[in-house]
């Protein structure tokens, strides 16, 4: 039974909750420093264009509510053909102040250019339906539109069948040390209650934490099309760990997710995931997961979110343990966060609130309740990325966990903290500003667990290094 629970345990640390963020502080509507006008033109020359694309990354914090400096910035990158970074800044703009044709043109040949045209084409008709519109911006925009082949007059013409994947991945392999290969308690006894009194059990060797070299490996490909719906993407993950010390220790982990996002905002985004997890080369546990959520600009909350994107939506999850059914469960969900971006810097903050529902009366503690917060900072630096997130689980049974263990309803608060450094070791960059090529990457992580039942309190430290290579 307390291997059973260890396994448990193993499996549920290496299970990642939602990811989401939010900016560290609110932004003043005109901060210091922003200059007080910027270009309507882009200059002419490409190399004046980078010049000036750096000399903006010093107002990126300054300028956060300024419409026109990230007009200028997204006009800058659509001549520089670094399409979905334009989109981005023109997006912003348009969010801030969205009566402006120019900036709307743009927006509209970053959507062509990223694949997106049937947003493209609904934006242009709105320009063109405009009285104000400047007939130089309307001979542009018709222009733009009849000189695109895949975009036509009527959206409906276009054959459903005529999709452009694009496909990118990654293979990574790293090397380190984990002071707790087999996921045990930092307990170094057990209190039974027995109906004669309470015994004290020393944990043997076995069940105490291993600590040894590992070598982890991982893969994943993301792939996406243009459909009549909105945007189709498709994603493959494969994680797993070796151990020279045991294969026990070892662990297998493979995903899949279908994801459908509407066009221009509208309607629900819908995930459905497939996952499945091994341990010591044993099946533990699969699941199914369907996900549907809102998303929204975050300025209708509070203008001093201008440049964060709002997430609300539901989960529910089904998973199911293939060496103790007793263990399966429906878990359902609310979710929600908050991304933000400014600059290089992203912040997101996530919340996940719901229960899992047990299966079997015979599972120990009965149904669960959960709640977990998850906080990130990434940023994006000219020789790589940096990343550091945090994330807090709070379990609680609705019954007694077990009359051996004094019939303690269990409560568990789980912590993990993790910073990654990625390094680019190549020079070139792919086409539109796309990152590809050869990385070295470490990451170091701890984990805290704390719980009623001291059998589930849990300490362990990793450290990793090695490389990746994205294409």
């Amino acid at each position: 039974m307390i291997r059973q629970l260890f396994s448990y345990l193993q499996f549920l640390l290496l299970l990642c909750a939602l990811g989401s963020g939010v900016s560290a502080r609110a932004q003043k509507v005109t901060p210091p420093g922003c200059p007080s006008a910027f270009a309507s033109v882009a200059p002419p020359d490409s190399q004046m264009r980078r010049r000036e694309l750096e000399r903006l990354q010093h107002f990126s914090e300054s300028c956060l509510q300024r419409a026109d400096f990230y007009a200028y910035q997204g006009q800058l990158l659509l001549l520089q053909e670094r399409y979905a970074d334009a989109l981005v800044a023109l997006e912003r703009a348009l969010l801030l102040d969205g009566a402006q044709p120019g900036v709307q043109l743009d927006y509209v040949l970053a959507l062509a250019k990223t694949g997106d045209e049937e947003s493209a084409h609904a934006l242009a008709q709105q320009v063109l339906d405009r009285s104000d519109a400047p007939p130089a911006i309307r001979d542009a925009l018709k222009i733009a539109l009849n000189g695109n082949p895949k975009t036509t007059a009527n959206p409906q013409a276009k054959d459903p069948q005529t999709k452009t994947w694009q496909w990118q991945g990654s293979v990574q392999s790293m090397l380190g040390n984990d002071n707790n290969l087999n996921s045990a308690t930092s307990a170094g006894t057990i209190n039974l209650t027995l109906p004669n009194g309470n015994i004290t059990l020393l944990l043997d060797e076995t069940s105490k934490p291993k600590s040894g070299g590992a070598s982890l490996l991982a893969g994943q490909v993301v792939g996406q099309a243009s459909i009549d719906a909105g945007l189709l993407v498709l994603q493959g993950d494969w994680r797993e760990r070796l151990v020279p010390a045991g294969s026990e220790y070892g662990y297998a982990q493979q995903d899949a997710s279908v994801l459908l996002r509407p066009y221009n905002g509208q309607g629900w985004v819908q995930r459905v995931a497939v996952s499945n997890f091994s341990m010591g080369r044993t099946p533990l546990f699969t699941g199914l997961a369907l996900a549907a959520w809102k998303e929204q600009s975050a300025a209708a909350i509070h203008q001093g979110l201008s440049g964060c994107t709002y997430r609300a939506g539901i989960e529910a999850e089904r998973r199911t343990y293939a060496q103790d059914a007793t263990q399966n469960g429906l878990y359902s969900s609310l979710i929600s966060a908050l991304l933000c971006a400014a600059g290089d810097n992203q912040y997101q903050l996530g919340l996940q609130a719901g229960r899992d529902w047990a299966s079997s009366s015979a599972r120990a503690g009965g149904d669960q309740t959960r709640l977990d917060i998850k906080a990130l900072w990434g940023r994006q630096w000219p020789w790589g990325r940096t990343t550091a997130e945090w994330m807090a689980s709070r379990l609680r049974d609705a019954e007694a966990y077990s009359a051996l263990l004094g019939g303690i309803t269990r409560t568990t608060l789980r912590q993990s903290a993790r910073v990654s450094v990625t390094k680019r070791l190549n020079s070139e960059e792919k086409p539109n500003n796309t990152w590809g090529g050869i990385y070295w990457v470490s990451a170091y992580e701890v984990l805290r667990h704390a719980s009623t039942l001291e059998l589930f309190e849990l300490r362990g430290e990793s450290l990793y290094t090695g490389l990746r290579y994205e294409f």
